[in-house]
């Protein structure tokens, strides 16, 4: 009579038996960091050539992939500029979740493409960090000054 595998008591998830008999500690894998940086990789190129969706407006970037231990699911965060067009990106995106999957299949080397969830991610101007970036661009025009063709500064206060 053949000894079936699985008898014995239940192990909590992350331990293991070594050979030895002992309990030992499930190492934890570095796979779902891999996928995730494959998966954002070709999303981004994917958006970036373009959806035919006409709700997906704005600049479109894709933040961040985290990927579950077991490879299954993937939750991509998105930001999109302008942010008054976010939603509604979003809904493009989570539609399109099908088809992104499946060239994805098809553009990368996985053997499973896990299922993708879109979440909106806060852009620069609404987290409050955008003021500073675009401050200094009307600054000039406000001071008086203006730029040349060879776009140098010209104050004609300060003589040249």
């Amino acid at each position: 009579m053949r000894e079936r595998r699985g008898k014995g008591p239940k192990l909590p998830p992350g331990l293991s038996f070594a050979p030895d008999g002992s309990l030992r500690e499930a190492v934890p894998s570095s796979r779902p960091a891999q996928v995730a940086s494959v998966l954002q990789r070709a999303l981004q190129e994917r958006i970036t050539r373009g959806l035919a969706d006409p709700r997906l407006q704005g600049m479109v970037s894709v933040q961040d992939v985290s990927v579950s231990p077991d490879l299954l699911h993937a939750r991509v965060s998105v930001s999109v500029l302008p942010s008054d067009r976010g939603p509604l990106s979003i809904a493009a995106l989570r539609s399109a979740a099908g088809f992104l999957r499946s060239s994805l299949r098809d553009s990368t080397t996985l053997r499973r493409v896990p299922e993708l969830a879109f979440e909106l991610r806060a852009s620069l101007p609404q987290l409050g960090l955008g003021s500073g970036l675009g401050s200094g661009l009307g600054s000039d025009a406000a001071d008086g000054g203006s730029f040349d063709a060879d776009h140098t500064e010209h104050h004609p206060e300060r003589g040249n």
